[in-house]
């Protein structure tokens, strides 16, 4: 049973959190009811997570159909990354310059991402960079920073995963050694070239998934 006065919240956040594992997909019915039945509440706030989500834009509402998710775009994917590399060129700068970043977890999750993407695990590689990311984010000490990049994140990585296209093996290392990169820039303590990295990297990694996003919706049906 939720709390009642969050009911709202975290059914919005579990929804999130179930469309970025992919058991909800484009065109997926949200039926108030059923819900309502799974999260042990009243059609209420779920109809509330579902406007919430809306006006995120991964939901369409749309009269006497119910909520479905949204079906997104290669220029709404883009559009978010976009931002994303604003943020978090930020975070990164403000860690560079932080006292009391933990610099010994950041190593060990670049490690870790770079012993993944050897491994060629796609799930594995998307959970590891989303380690790498929001630990920089986080250490960068600024909440409001944080409720942003988080909200945009979880939307782009929804976006992902409707897309149905996985990295492709060879450019997992490359991407895996540039958050090496950006380590080493912020234990240097080089805010400006720190948050240029991350930057960059960020606008490679949407460069990337635009190219896969292209191919896969040129690509005829079987």
């Amino acid at each position: 049973m939720l709390d009642d006065l969050t009911k709202s919240d975290q059914i919005r956040a579990e929804l999130l959190r179930q469309m970025i594992e992919g058991r909800y997909g484009p065109g997926d019915r949200l039926r108030e009811l059923h819900l309502a039945e799974e999260f042990g509440t009243s059609q209420g706030p779920v109809r509330e997570a579902l406007r919430s989500l809306a006006a995120r834009g991964v939901v369409e509402i749309r009269p006497h159909r119910g909520a479905t998710v949204r079906s997104l775009t290669i220029e709404e994917m883009h559009e978010s990354l976009q931002v994303r590399a604003c943020l978090e060129q930020y975070a990164a700068e403000l860690c560079a310059q932080s006292p009391n970043f933990d610099h010994a977890e950041l190593s060990r999750i670049v490690e870790h991402a770079i012993h993944v993407a050897q491994s060629a695990d796609n799930a594995a590689y998307v959970r590891a960079d989303l380690m790498f990311h929001r630990a920089i984010v986080h250490g960068a000490g600024n909440g409001i920073l944080a409720a942003v990049w988080s909200d945009i994140d979880q939307v782009s990585r929804i976006r992902y995963v409707s897309t149905r296209v996985e990295i492709p093996m060879g450019s997992m290392l490359p991407l895996a050694k540039q958050h090496a990169a950006v380590a080493e820039q912020i234990r240097l303590g080089n805010p400006e070239r720190a948050g240029e990295l991350l930057r960059q990297h960020v606008e490679f990694a949407a460069q990337t998934l635009n190219t896969l996003m292209s191919a896969s919706s040129e690509r005829p049906p079987s």
